[in-house]
């Protein structure tokens, strides 16, 4: 990775990890792109290794920061599956040297198959797709979290009152979509 420090985070490559037992699903985020971008997903013994496609995503994309997932009981509490998830992003962490963060991801899953269904995917086609769109669900909660944490743009500061400041406005149709 480059010796130079971004800005901020967000400027350099964010990765959202979909981590479960046996598959990790891997999203992308940046400054230039804002949008996750649901990119693969791998066989979780393949990202823990330190090897093959995770090792060349995390050089591509410049990543700075991962954002896993924490699959939190509907009450919030965390069980099995959560403790398990937030080992093995330490793991993909320290395997890396890159800082981690995590997201409740409760039913992101779940949605993430919704959408696949509401796209016309096949049950049988989902299964490698559904942990890649999870992951860009998580990293759109983190973004959220991130964007929510900023000052608000352009905040009225009493110099003048904001009703008398119009708006532009097209009135030209064909420029209108």
């Amino acid at each position: 990775m480059p010796d130079s420090e971004p800005d901020s985070l967000t400027e350099a490559g964010v990765l959202g990890l979909d981590l479960g037992e046996r598959r990790c699903g891997i999203a992308v985020a940046s400054r230039a792109q804002p949008i996750p971008i649901p990119l693969k997903t791998l066989k979780t013994q393949e990202v823990l290794a330190g090897t093959g496609d995770f090792w060349r995503i995390v050089r591509e994309y410049d990543v700075r920061l991962l954002v896993a997932g924490m699959p939190l009981s509907l009450d919030g509490a965390e069980r099995f599956q959560a403790r398990q998830a937030r080992r093995l992003a330490a793991r993909v962490s320290a395997r890396y040297g890159l800082p981690l963060e995590f997201v409740d991801e409760r039913l992101s899953s779940v949605e993430a198959r919704n959408l696949l269904r509401q796209a016309g995917c096949r049950e049988r086609d989902m299964r490698g797709r559904t942990d890649k769109i999870a992951a860009a669900l998580i990293l759109s909660t983190w973004l959220g979290k991130q964007a929510q944490s900023r000052p608000p743009v352009g905040q009225y500061d009493g110099a003048k009152d904001p009703a008398d400041t119009q708006a532009p406005t097209n009135d030209d149709s064909e420029d209108c979509f």
